[in-house]
């Protein structure tokens, strides 16, 4: 399942389940969800996480990936600026 998220911020529980259950796709990055709590502010270029526990998988709309396993962790991703 895929949650779309433009702009705002969300905190979402879940029990540990498969990977890639749940993603949450922004602007800048798509957050994989596993057995997680988190915090996500979403800005126009910008993702920030808050990790409380739980894993995340992180894709960033540049490319890369990022896999977080915290008690706390604070990440932050920003896409690319448009150019003109």
């Amino acid at each position: 399942m895929t949650f779309n998220l433009s702009k705002g911020v969300f905190r979402i529980a879940t029990e540990k389940m498969s990977k890639n259950a749940y993603r949450i796709a922004t602007p800048s990055a798509t957050i994989m969800v596993q057995g997680t709590e988190i915090l996500a502010i979403v800005e126009d270029n910008r993702t920030v996480i808050d990790l409380y526990a739980g894993k995340i998988e992180i894709q960033g709309v540049n490319g890369g990936t990022t896999t977080a396993v915290a008690i706390v962790a604070r990440l932050l991703y920003t896409s690319p600026s448009p150019r003109d």
